[in-house]
């Protein structure tokens, strides 16, 4: 994998899991304000960043394929969303066990308590960042 479509998916999954943190933010309790709570916002999306990599490195795992992301197929599609969803329902369980973070409006996945909206940022945004990491691939291979 080039340097260049690494550096694409890591700045992508910042943006997108920043813009999404700040989207979800007045659903946990304390929250005051986008300004209030951008930093915290921020450092949650780098932390985004390597939960991202471990959805990646899952799927290598798994495929035994370290480029799995070049032939991406409905299959590998699917055990992206399945790896982002277990990774997001850990981290959500063990932060709210934890008490580091609390939920005020966050809409919860019935019968586990767990919010929607965590969920759904790891099973969407690494599907993303993936296939547009495809993308640059691609067109690197087809202008070489």
């Amino acid at each position: 994998m080039s340097a260049r479509t690494l550096s694409v998916g890591a700045f992508l999954a910042f943006f997108l899991n920043v813009a999404w943190e700040n989207a979800q933010a007045y659903l946990y309790r304390g929250y005051e304000g986008f300004w209030q709570h951008l930093d915290d916002c921020t450092v949650a999306a780098l932390g985004d960043i390597f939960l991202v990599g471990l959805v990646y490195l899952l799927l290598w795992l798994f495929t035994n394929d370290s480029q799995w992301i070049f032939t991406l197929t409905i299959p590998k599609a699917a055990g992206t969303v399945a790896a982002g969803v277990a990774i997001a329902l850990v981290v959500e369980w063990g932060g709210l066990a934890l008490g580091a973070w609390e939920y005020a409006a966050m809409p919860l996945i019935p019968r586990i308590g767990i919010g929607v909206t965590p969920v759904a940022q790891m099973a969407i945004l690494p599907l993303v960042v993936f296939s547009v990491m495809y993308r640059v691939h691609r067109r690197q291979t087809q202008i070489s």
